[in-house]
């Protein structure tokens, strides 16, 4: 029995110091590992626990027994009572408990199940990981998720797609059109000749490098009617490879003999009619927001940009005066190996100069397509090229074989359109592997590709670097050079607002060149998304506390207000919109929330879904938000008798204009702007925050409870929603806040209070806490050397102490995990402070005013949160910037 013991004992001890590697190198293993090892211990564990019950042989005695037979001590062994038993029972559960915490949060690697779990917004539970891990423990040794990271960064080779030339002929003829049955068997090597069909009519098409001779095409017509004579060839196809001109036709020999050449060929195997129409209209005809009669063309202005040099070039940052013209001349120019990574803020333009680009290319009948690929909602690295050619293709019509064959001579610029949207774009894992898959477009030697998105998804510099292969070494074959968009001038916002009411023009432009507003302002309209948006609701503006929050704030509200009126013009008496401004901002917001706390970094929302949300808050909505109906009846009232409320309700909401059809993606939907669904959560959390007992706390309790938010601060929040929130929040607070009362006004708002007062503050006193670490180390030493010999120690009452004395640094412990949940509350707060206090020392201003708040009238106490103080100061320095 004692060896079965012993034999338990050291399982046991193996399987924790398995469970302590797993844990440091988690991000080398998958959770199912961690599960694995994991379900062992917890049974050895159980057989201790069940020796101490019916044998008395607890984990402690076993250690005594062990040391007395192994080195001769004769340790006298302490027994224990039912008391003992019943602490051996807690601290197994403890134990357990910790297991199931660790495994749940588990932040290591992930397998494909694991990721695809967490893409539907799903967690694997702990049977589901050990089912997999006892069916393919071998299995997910050799493809673990860590095998597809590459660890020597971007592979610089390019793809082997090398073909011989009649390969060539026989793909491209199938894609001109099917009718054409060309077959491997009908191949004659020697003559290099297809006997092939075009319909029902025998065709032959002889390959060959160059134009061959008249001479050479009537020895190949010797050849088909010596030995094809029962045919009756009514074309004979001359395929070359080597020369770029138009294809002609003559007859030789009595035979109609035409002559297609390569590029000739590959120019008309995708017809593109229908997508250039497409990208005409959305530059020239289609209004940017319904019923203000403004197109792109109206507004779009020539914009100037920046190279991103790293750190370690000792080249100089070149100033690109016209972004566009940079552009175009790199997309036109025959030198590859060079990419671009068009980067930019929220509202600079990045989309609707990719649509420029694309339209300058098409009108000036460029030898390269440009192809916009959005890459909202995708999830690359589940996809291959093909797959991600085709979701764009399928749109159009068109043959996404035929679009590879185009990438692989260079007959595209592939536009891959706001890369911070992907799927899971705030997880660096699966973000490494988006990239991954989309750096794969560059790897095609002829391939031009122009990627756009948001710099601050990345969490460094060097990151950005890594992932968009910016990298300038001789060694590689390809690289991407990064231009930063730039703010726009003063002229170029003048020529940006070249068709607005000229009394609105002049207004805006006196107010950015008064010298005390400049700075403020101009950031706001020098970005040419909201420079629109504050154009078109300029009169419903507050001049004096003008921002990015206000101003979108006031756009969705007139786009609310167009929907409206869109019913009032209607010519018919009797009409009204199903929903009235108050109800479709309160689906709005929802919609938006909802979106967020799946994906902060994702705009996109499935049919199936909008319909989900929408039936949770119709069921959850308060009575407060149909009052302004004009006869003040609920909407519950008003659509009583309709079967199909709810799809009644989702027709409204998704007309506002503020929610567009998502053409990426079948049956998915979109905010119009990206920076929409930003400052609708922001909107969320201010008011989340501030529970005033108003009509916006109705609505955001009642958007909270429908959509179970149960923890706002385990949403991934990005630097534009922390940026409107600051906004909102200075709003709600009269624009600016007085010094004495900054750091206690604002933290109460966004920091949780629990993580301030949960525990006594002598827990947090540094002599305080190396007292209890050294005496709980001297009594764990005492007890292990035999110093404490009482056999009735655990009866006694002795242990109480001791479990006193041990649990002081657990709670000291905890205390800091606490505090490590204030990461994004401080980055709140101390944006909103950066933009209220105008004054040389902020960030000391900042930092006494939070450790005033925080030590409330016990100034002279700061030692015992030094730890705390050195978290903030710490915290500060870093966001100096």
């Amino acid at each position: 029995m004692e060896l079965l013991l012993y034999i338990l004992f050291g399982v046991t001890v193996v399987l924790v110091l398995v469970i302590i590697y797993l844990l440091i190198r988690r991000k080398k293993y998958t959770r199912e590992r961690f599960a694995f090892y994991s379900i062992f211990l917890l049974a050895s564990m159980a057989g201790l626990f069940v020796s101490h019950i019916f044998t008395d042989n607890s984990f402690v005695i076993i250690i005594y027994k062990i040391l007395n037979k192994c080195f001769d001590l004769n340790l006298q062994i302490p027994y224990t009572d039912w008391t003992g038993k019943a602490w051996s029972l807690v601290i197994y559960f403890i134990f357990a408990s910790t297991i199931f915490g660790i495994f749940k949060t588990w932040s290591g690697g992930k397998s494909d199940e694991d990721l695809k779990a967490k893409e539907m917004h799903k967690e694997m539970t702990y049977v589901e990981a050990l089912i997999r891990s006892f069916k393919s423990f071998n299995i997910e040794i050799v493809n673990e998720v860590r095998k597809n990271i590459p660890e020597k960064g971007t592979d610089f080779t390019y793809f082997n797609i090398s073909q011989d030339w009649h390969t060539q002929v026989k793909e491209i003829f199938s894609f001109i059109s099917t009718q054409y049955q060309i077959t491997k068997e009908n191949w004659h090597s020697e003559q290099n000749i297809y006997i092939s069909k075009y319909d029902t009519s025998d065709i032959a098409i002889f390959c060959t490098l160059t134009k061959p001779a008249d001479e050479i095409i009537q020895e190949k017509i010797n050849f088909l009617t010596q030995y094809y004579h029962d045919k009756e060839f009514k074309k004979i196809i001359v395929a070359i490879q080597n020369h770029s001109v138009l294809k002609e036709e003559r007859i030789i020999g009595g035979f109609n003999v035409e002559f297609r050449y390569k590029h000739e060929l590959l120019c008309n195997i995708v017809k593109f009619d229908e997508y250039f129409d497409f990208i005409r209209s959305e530059f020239d005809d289609k209004e940017i927001t319904s019923g203000d009669e403004l197109k792109l063309k109206d507004i779009y202005v020539e914009q100037s940009a920046v190279t991103h040099i790293s750190k370690e070039s000792k080249k100089q940052k070149k100033e690109i005066a016209n972004i566009e013209e940079f552009i175009l001349k790199w997309a036109n120019n025959k030198k590859t190996g060079k990419h671009i990574a068009l980067l930019g803020e929220y509202g600079q333009g990045k989309s609707v100069l990719s649509l420029k680009i694309a339209y300058e290319l098409i009108k000036s009948k460029s030898d390269r397509i440009p192809i916009i690929i959005e890459l909202r909602g995708k999830s690359p690295k589940n996809e291959t090229l093909l797959d991600i050619l085709a979701s764009w293709a399928s749109r159009f019509n068109i043959n996404a074989k035929a679009v590879e064959k185009l990438l692989e001579e260079g007959k595209l610029v592939v536009i891959l359109e706001g890369f911070d949207e992907m799927d899971l774009a705030g997880d660096k894992y699966a973000r490494r592997l988006h990239f991954k898959r989309l750096v794969e477009f560059m790897r095609y030697e002829k391939s031009k590709v122009l990627i756009t998105g948001r710099p601050n998804l990345f969490f460094d510099t060097n990151e950005m670097e890594e992932f968009l292969a910016i990298n300038q070494d001789i060694n590689n074959l390809f690289y991407c050079t990064a231009v930063i968009l730039k703010h726009l001038s003063l002229e170029q916002i003048k020529m940006a607002l070249r068709n607005v009411n000229e009394a609105i023009r002049e207004e805006m432009l006196n107010i950015l060149q008064e010298e005390k507003r400049n700075t403020n302002f101009k950031d706001l309209i020098s970005r040419a998304s909201t420079l629109y948006q504050a154009s078109i609701i300029w009169d419903k503006l507050d001049k004096q506390n003008i921002n990015s929050a206000s101003v979108i704030n006031q756009f969705i509200k007139h786009s609310y207000q167009r929907q409206v009126e869109k019913f009032n013009t209607i010519g018919r008496t009797g009409i009204e919109p199903i929903l009235t401004i108050k109800e479709r901002e309160y689906f709005t917001l929802g919609i938006a929330v909802f979106i967020i706390k799946n994906d902060s970094y994702s705009n996109q929302i499935s049919n199936h879904s909008l319909i989900e949300v929408i039936l949770k808050l119709f069921y959850n909505m308060p009575e407060e938000v149909s009052n302004d109906h004009v006869n003040s009846i609920l909407l519950s009232k008003r659509l009583a008798d309709d079967p199909h409320k709810i799809e009644t309700i989702f027709n409204d909401v998704r007309a506002s204009g503020i929610l567009v059809k998502d053409l990426t993606k079948n049956n998915y939907f979109k905010f119009a702007h990206k920076s929409f669904l930003e400052f609708l959560f922001a909107f969320y959390f201010s008011h989340y925050k501030y529970q005033n007992n108003d009509y916006y706390t109705k609505v955001v309790n009642s958007i909270t409870n429908s959509l179970n938010m149960q923890d706002i601060y385990k949403i991934e929040l990005t630097d534009e929603i922390i940026q409107f929130i600051s906004e909102l929040l200075l709003e709600r607070n009269n624009k600016t806040f007085k010094e004495n009362e900054l750091a206690k006004k604002l933290l109460k708002v966004v920091l949780p209070s629990k993580l301030i007062n949960s525990y006594p503050r002598i827990f947090l006193h540094k002599h305080f806490r190396v007292t209890i670490n050294a005496l709980s180390i001297g009594i764990l030493f005492l007890i292990f050397l035999n110093v404490i010999t009482y056999k009735d120690f655990f009866s006694s009452g002795k242990y109480i102490l001791f479990l006193l004395i041990m649990f002081l640094p657990v709670v000291y412990f905890h205390q800091i995990i606490q505090f490590s949940k204030i990461r994004q509350p401080m980055k709140i707060w101390h944006k909103t402070c950066k933009a209220s206090i105008k004054d040389d020392c902020i960030h000391s201003v900042i930092c006494d005013k939070t450790i005033e708040y925080i030590l409330g009238d016990s100034v002279n106490d700061k030692i015992g949160f030094e730890y705390i103080i050195k978290k903030i100061k710490n915290f500060i320095l870093r966001n100096k910037g």
